[in-house]
């Protein structure tokens, strides 16, 4: 594990909110086009056919009835069915999306020394709180675990623990807390081996 150690002998200034939140829609998205690619092109057609063929009729009802002023009721219906139908199907997305979230930035984390894609484009990286070293892989799994599950079934619960950064003078989210880490700048030329 490698340890951090600033150049002029202070810790290293935890990352705040703005930042943090920038570098995470980016990973969002890069996941989100690559899980949308693969559930379109391999995964819905060959397990749910018609799925893709509902989900466009439903978003040109849904365009059809905006227009013509309707009720959210008729709106909340419509979507309902669409819903009921295709349970399965929108089971497996949510399946794959939770899992390939966690894989994402569990391994990202763990063999780019506490970076992701997101984090490397804006020099951020996760360390221990304590020790301001690697986070262990227990640590690592624990943290992205629970951003995962805010993150893909509990969307409000994920701002929440965003939002605690705000709030703290180490800027730990609610999954940096429970994890034991914090996320600061990444300075290549302040790592030294311990």
């Amino acid at each position: 594990m490698q340890a951090v150690a600033s150049t002029n002998g202070a810790d290293p200034t935890p990352v705040g909110f703005t930042l943090r939140l920038v570098a995470f829609l980016f990973d969002y998205v890069l996941i989100t086009v690559f899980l949308f690619t693969i559930l379109t092109t391999w995964i819905l057609p060959d397990f749910y056919p018609g799925f893709i063929t509902d989900l466009e009729t439903l978003a040109n009802e849904q365009a059809r009835l905006s227009q013509a002023n309707a009720s959210t009721k008729e709106i909340l219906i419509l979507h309902g069915n669409f819903m009921q139908r295709h349970s399965s199907a929108l089971d497996t997305i949510n399946t794959f999306y939770l899992f390939t979230f966690w894989i994402y930035f569990s391994f990202s984390e763990y063999f780019l020394t506490g970076t992701t894609l997101g984090k490397k484009m804006f020099k951020l990286r996760v360390v221990d709180a304590d020790t301001l070293s690697e986070p262990s892989p227990r640590a690592t799994f624990i943290r992205n675990c629970l951003k995962s599950m805010a993150a893909c079934i509990l969307f409000p619960l994920l701002a929440v623990s965003f939002l605690l950064c705000i709030f703290n003078r180490r800027r730990q989210t609610g999954h940096d807390w429970v994890a034991r880490t914090i996320v600061i700048r990444d300075n290549p030329v302040s790592h030294t081996a311990p």
